[in-house]
């Protein structure tokens, strides 16, 4: 387990309320406390409504929390300066899942992922584009195919493009949410394999919030298991998943099981 000390990121007892239809089963996040350092790889599973994809936004600074901090090097994200915060996208980037309305339309798929090289980087456009196509590389997508707008790609390229944009700025950090859940098998074991080699090249760590326990497992070392809002298990993958603690934890690990027992595969 990370220590503060060693900390890149730190959620500290992070309460979210939205307010209003969710009074039963209380807020969104009921004093939620992660730590991450540059090798943290950690998944966050539960069943929709558990507050996991929550959580991964206010750890990136999408949403503020009601009470509690998101810390990045020992300072608080929400109350950053300009320049801090360019330091904090540089270093922690979020992959989501609809990447159908991440890229923006009237822009070229290069000009998207052109953008935080320049931005985060300080490159220029000549620097930028040769990033861009060296991340590219990594995730098998040739140069020429960004070259267009984003709806003249597939799903699935437009997801590996998304992680290459991510990628882009070489992040200690990568938070994933649900970013395979809606692709075929054969390119969600593709993308899986992305992310891990990335992670071990660059030494990064990794948030993977999924449904899904078998990709959570392959990518992850550390498994968090949220419920209503509250982590109710946190530990090293095979002691969550094959000497579960808490009755709920174990429910859903049944669950996987019977579906998979069952032959319909268990949906990433």
């Amino acid at each position: 387990m990370t220590t503060p000390e060693q900390a890149v990121v730190e959620v500290v007892d992070v309460v979210k309320d939205f307010g209003g239809g969710r009074s039963d089963r209380g807020p969104a996040l009921a004093g939620v406390s992660l730590t991450l350092d540059g090798t943290t790889r950690v998944g966050i599973v539960g069943e929709s409504g558990s507050g996991k994809s929550t959580m991964s936004r206010i750890m990136v600074g999408l949403e503020r929390p009601t009470s509690g901090k998101v810390l990045f090097r020992g300072n608080d994200v929400h109350r950053m300066g300009t320049a801090e915060l360019r330091d904090f996208r540089r270093e922690v980037q979020m992959i989501g899942q609809d990447t159908s309305s991440s890229f923006d339309p009237r822009r070229t798929l290069r000009d998207s992922l052109r953008r935080p090289a320049q931005t985060l980087l300080g490159v220029d456009r000549a620097r930028a584009d040769e990033l861009v196509d060296e991340t590219l590389a990594m995730v098998g997508i040739g140069p020429g195919m960004v070259d267009r707008p984003p709806t003249d790609v597939s799903g699935g390229q437009r997801q590996r493009i998304a992680i290459a944009r991510a990628l882009v700025v070489k992040p200690r950090v990568l938070v994933c949410d649900e970013v395979v859940s809606a692709l075929d098998v054969s390119v969600q074991g593709t993308v899986l394999n992305f992310l891990k080699a990335y992670c071990d090249e660059a030494s990064a760590g990794l948030v993977f919030v999924s449904h899904g326990l078998p990709a959570t497992a392959f990518v992850t070392r550390e498994m968090v298991v949220m419920k209503h809002g509250r982590i109710v298990e946190h530990g090293p993958v095979d002691d969550v998943v094959n000497r579960s603690e808490h009755p709920y934890t174990r429910s859903l690990i049944e669950a996987y099981r019977s579906v998979e027992q069952g032959g319909s595969g268990v949906a990433a």
